[in-house]
């Protein structure tokens, strides 16, 4: 299993402020008297010392209602996706639907009702700010705390950014989205980019001289300026950075399941001492060689992909992609691509240890013939016995409408 877990140690090792720790033991299917001891000891210490609850948390359920650090969570959510909460604080929170993590589509006509922890005054008056990622609207709604000093509020499937304050609250600042170039979220590779960052106050006052610090563990990332400087930001208000931060990327691609994404980590400050912290993540367009030998399904397999079935990607037609034999893995920031699903299935070898995902999007029957579309593309393949996949990238460009040169 060492592959395997090297790569959720890789994912747990980019969570900045994680209480994280793990060993390696060399050999094969069993543990030494002493190995075991020890794995139970570090158990039996995890219970016995427990952490404080957090101040600030995030958690993605695969089950239509949980609880979760006090909070209840009740959904119509009846197929697989998970309901996220992002930022969780006393001021506020990121909601909504993924079909798949990290970077899933929205999954359409779930509600989800929200009962807090008893973090609040009770019977007590609040307001409650909703901003709607997804539509870019925001509204603000006067709502009471129980007598536990619990709030309700539902929301639908979008990704909401909500903040919950008093009367002349302070200000919360989180992050709200990011522009590289003034165009997509991919970094170019080996290239100076302009990343640009948007903010949200969900708090109830003015953040005045708002500090913001980008920072990030991933090696191969230069940030030229970490530090830009905000003169405001009113409550229930979104301000992009009058700057901003010059980064280039030359990190590699993962060869195997870890995430690629480069995780940036934010601390924000303001006038009063007040300090947030905040991440998102960045994919990287990497400057690697090019599938070459691409293949499109759009129904001739009868299989996966939708469409008349000449290999051609059309308006309006669902494609799967190939490189040589494999199904790929897309990545993408294309208004034209407007629908994605993955089919993952069970990888054929002897012991049948692990899964293979490709995706199918969907180009918009609006694209207009001739309009190219750049990907980003991966497959796996995975070794027998080891369990290790082998991911290989690559990039291609279609243009809809014509077929592929070979």
């Amino acid at each position: 299993m060492v592959y395997l877990n090297n790569e959720v140690n890789q994912g747990a090792i980019r969570e900045k402020g994680l209480d994280y720790d793990y060993e390696i033991y060399p050999g094969g299917h069993d543990y030494s008297v002493n190995e075991f001891r020890q794995a139970l000891t570090f158990i039996l210490g995890s219970f016995n010392n427990p952490l404080p609850d957090p101040v600030r948390w995030h958690h993605a359920d695969i089950y239509p209602d949980f609880e979760i650090w006090g909070y209840k969570i009740n959904s119509t959510l009846h197929e697989p996706g998970f309901i996220d909460l992002k930022g969780v604080t006393k001021g506020g929170m990121r909601v909504r639907t993924r079909k798949w993590q990290p970077d899933g589509p929205l999954i359409p006509g779930v509600q989800i009702s929200i009962k807090t922890a008893a973090v609040y005054k009770p019977n007590s008056s609040y307001s409650l700010l909703d901003y709607d990622e997804t539509d870019s609207t925001k509204k603000t709604i006067a709502i009471s705390s129980d007598s536990e000093g619990r709030i309700n509020f539902t929301l639908n499937h979008q990704s909401h950014q909500v903040g919950i304050f008093e009367k002349n609250g302070p200000p919360e600042i989180v992050f709200a989205g990011h522009k590289v170039n003034g165009k997509g979220i991919f970094l170019d590779q080996k290239k100076e980019c302009n990343l640009n960052l948007r903010l949200l106050n969900r708090g109830g006052s003015v953040g005045k001289k708002i500090k913001i610090e980008l920072s990030t563990s991933t090696e191969g990332i230069v940030i030229a300026n970490p530090t830009i400087e905000l003169e405001n930001i009113p409550s229930g208000e979104l301000r992009r950075l009058p700057s901003d931060f010059k980064v280039t990327a030359t990190n590699k691609p993962t060869t195997d399941g870890s995430p690629f994404w480069v995780r940036f980590n934010l601390v924000i400050t303001d006038d009063k001492g007040r300090i947030w912290k905040d991440e998102f993540d960045a994919p990287v367009f990497y400057d690697i060689p090019e599938f070459t030998n691409i293949g499109i399904d759009d129904g001739d397999s009868e299989i996966f992909g939708s469409g008349n079935g000449n290999n051609i990607a059309d308006p309006g037609e669902t494609i799967m992609v190939y490189q040589d034999s494999h199904r790929t893995r897309l990545y993408y920031d294309d208004p034209y691509v407007d629908h994605e699903r993955l089919y993952d299935e069970l990888q054929p070898d002897k012991w049948g240890d692990g899964y293979a995902i490709s995706s199918l999007v969907h180009i918009s029957k609006d694209c207009p013939p001739g309009h190219q579309i750049k990907f980003l593309a991966c497959y796996e393949v995975k070794e027998w016995k080891t369990i290790k996949r082998n991911v290989t990238w690559g990039v291609f460009t279609i243009t809809v409408g014509q077929p592929e040169i070979k």
